[in-house]
Order: structure tokens, then C-alpha cells, then sequence
């Protein structure tokens, strides 16, 4: 089997990748080689063979994946991604507080600190909880009474499973 030439590689590349740039020699596939993501700059070594198939620029990929969880969750990041420890400016659609969090932690508690207070200062009784659940959530379905705004909750997704959940998540 004869090796591919430095202009077949790179055009296998620009077929798959669009945004993903050779700077490197190709040598083979075991070998990795230099490459440039044109939508963020970001430099890396790259695998061959995984950049000649549909391949994101890892440092795009967490971006994008971040940028859709905030919004999952009513927030969006002001700040490009650099990494899941720095610190990026995040805002809440909700309130429009503005604050800093690290990617990683956010992931993990996602929730803007000034509504997760207000949250826990409302007085929520069974039926406002559920009147604030229905209008925020329609999709969810309670199977249980209300306990406290930091219990969990057995709910049932409606056309869908039955999980649990957090009130404060839902604002």
C-alpha cells in the first residue's frame, strides 16, 4: 500500500474539517502533526486519522458543549473558553446578574446565586410551588407533595421517564 502524499492528506482534511488547518508535516498516520483550528486559533497535535474524519477542535467542542449546558440552564458565558479552571463571566437571562465562575464548578451547580436566594427567601407553599412548576416546567409532573425548597422531588416527565429533581434549578 503506497503513502499518502503531504496534498492528499491535507485535502482529506479540508473535505472532513473545514476549520481545521495542516501546519505540520504529514509523515503517517501514527505520527501526529501539527494543526490549527481557523474558528479559535488554538494549536495542537493532532491524531491523523482523526482529523481525515469529522472531527471538532477539542477547545470548540467543550465550548460549544458549555455554551449549550448555561443555556440549558438559563445562563450564557461572556467570556471565550480557555479551559474547565478558568474563570469565565457568566450571566443569568433571568435576573441579568452578572458573575465569575470556573467552567468545571459550574457545571456541577448550575444556578445564578442572587435567584437560587431568592428562591430559598420565598415562602413557597404546595400550591405556589406547583403553580411555579407548571408555569416554568410544563413538561414536569410532581408525584409527590411538596417537602421544602431544598428536597428532591420525584417527578415524572411527561411522554417521557420518571426522575428527580431540585426546585432551585427551576426558576
Amino acid at each position: 500500500m503506497r503513502k499518502k502524499t503531504q496534498k492528499e492528506f491535507e485535502d482529506d482534511v479540508k473535505f472532513a474539517n473545514p476549520y481545521i488547518e495542516i501546519l505540520g508535516q504529514y509523515v503517517n498516520n501514527a505520527t501526529r502533526i501539527r494543526a490549527k483550528c481557523k474558528k479559535c486559533g488554538r494549536l495542537w497535535d493532532a491524531v491523523p486519522t482523526k482529523i481525515t474524519i469529522p472531527y471538532t477542535c477539542p477547545l470548540c467542542e467543550r465550548q460549544e458543549e458549555l455554551c449549550s449546558f448555561l443555556h440549558e440552564n438559563k445562563l450564557v458565558n461572556l467570556d471565550s473558553y480557555e479551559d474547565n479552571f478558568k474563570r469565565i463571566r457568566i450571566k443569568c437571562n433571568v435576573c441579568g446578574y452578572e458573575w465569575k465562575a470556573v467552567p468545571k464548578t459550574i457545571k456541577k451547580d448550575a444556578r445564578c446565586p442572587i435567584c437560587y436566594e431568592k428562591g430559598k427567601k420565598k415562602k413557597w407553599t404546595e400550591e405556589t410551588f406547583s403553580e411555579e412548576m407548571n408555569r416554568s416546567c410544563p413538561t414536569i409532573e410532581l408525584m409527590e407533595a411538596y417537602k421544602g425548597y431544598e428536597e428532591k422531588y420525584i417527578a415524572n416527565v411527561r411522554n417521557a421517564h420518571t426522575s428527580s429533581i431540585n426546585p432551585h434549578i427551576s426558576y
